[in-house]
């Protein structure tokens, strides 16, 4: 929608909810929306121009698979550089990986988040361990959603990737630069105010969206509890804050960390995603597969009667991913209704997977006699 919105010279207009739901009419016509307003920034349309040579069907069917063979073959690539799951097991994790509710909610959204989190786990790659400058292409894709760079481009900094970080940097002014070109310095440059007005106020130049009123409900993050303790609009300061300190502690862990110690490494990375996961203030059902990334960081086995003797923490976090498939589609089926407490349930099991992941993270880097499970 966004890249038809701009080849059609309408960039300026990006956000218009009356031309969004026009363009988006004429590319599901005759199929009818149900939801059709999207505020990504305005160089998402620039990045997907190319999906313009094909039409809407095979558009949506190249889109998916294309996503799904990179993201795939992403975390294969990230399960070697890290030296994480036994490659044995790597078939059955990613088949397990594709049977997860999140994986199915970005398949029928046509969700970005394939994309976005093979960039991200290229990024890591070259943040730790490449010193190829090429890895920030990947910039392209994650800064399509701006809460999850925030985070993670700043880990470049600790490392001391400067040639990485300068290049993404200049990847996103050139970004800006086309973003201005197409779509104008009010719809570009005024991006933030208008996703707070889409978020906070729930309008855009006045005109109300609706469908943003009822989207904070499905928030898994820290901010779900914010919105039920406190107003709406100290809420969302709060969840800025807690954002803000979250950068802060993942920072903080990424700069102990033993770089020489897979294991410390490993919990390091998996620390910071969860940490990402809990403080994000934009974070929804279908951005879960992230937790493909921890998760072969830090599995040994998918053995059953393995994971039984290891040491209770470390059990209850092989436990939680190897029914993860299965207790996703369960929580999503039959923890709905009247009383929808699916995004509390969710952010329960990833605060209880961020504490293990910080005392193994600790363990591992500063206890003298560490636990190797």
């Amino acid at each position: 929608m966004f890249a038809k919105i701009i080849n059609i010279g309408q960039g300026h207009n990006i956000f218009s909810p009356d031309l969004q739901k026009t363009v988006f009419q004429s590319l599901i016509y005759p199929a009818q929306p149900y939801e059709y307003y999207t505020d990504y920034p305005p160089f998402v349309g620039i990045v997907f121009l190319p999906l313009l040579l094909l039409n809407f069907n095979y558009g949506y069917i190249f889109f998916t698979v294309f996503s799904l063979l990179f993201f795939f073959w992403s975390l294969l690539k990230f399960r070697q550089k890290f030296n994480g799951l036994a490659h044995g097991n790597i078939v059955v994790f990613c088949l397990g990986v594709f049977a997860c509710l999140p994986t199915m909610y970005d398949i029928l959204l046509g969700q970005i988040n394939f994309l976005i989190v093979t960039s991200l786990s290229l990024f890591l790659i070259a943040v730790v361990f490449s010193k190829q400058v090429v890895y920030a292409l990947t910039t392209l894709l994650i800064i399509c959603k701006p809460h999850y760079y925030c985070l993670f481009y700043l880990l470049s900094l600790v490392k001391a990737k400067y040639k990485l970080f300068l290049a993404s940097l200049l990847i996103i002014l050139g970004l800006i630069f086309l973003s201005v070109w197409f779509c104008g310095t009010k719809a570009t440059l005024n991006y933030p105010k208008i996703l707070y007005d889409i978020h906070a106020k729930f309008q855009y130049q006045g005109i109300p969206i609706p469908v943003f009123t009822t989207h904070t409900k499905y928030i898994i993050s820290l901010r779900c509890l914010f919105n039920v303790f406190f107003a709406k609009g100290i809420a969302n300061l709060v969840s800025i804050v807690i954002y803000g300190l979250g950068i802060m502690s993942a920072l903080a862990v990424f700069y102990q960390t033993k770089w020489k110690d897979s294991q410390n490494l490993n919990w390091s990375i998996a620390s910071v995603v969860l940490i990402f996961l809990v403080t994000s203030p934009h974070c929804f059902a279908q951005d879960l597969i992230i937790l493909a990334l921890p998760a072969i960081l830090t599995l040994k086995s998918l053995d059953l009667g393995k994971i039984l003797k290891y040491d209770v923490s470390y059990k209850i976090w092989c436990l939680i991913f190897y029914f993860y498939p299965v207790w996703s589609w369960l929580n999503y089926l039959c923890i709905g209704g009247q009383y929808d407490y699916r995004q509390y349930v969710n952010l329960m099991v990833n605060l209880c997977l961020l504490a293990i992941a910080l005392n193994k993270y600790w363990q591992t880097g500063f206890l003298p006699q560490a636990s190797n499970n």
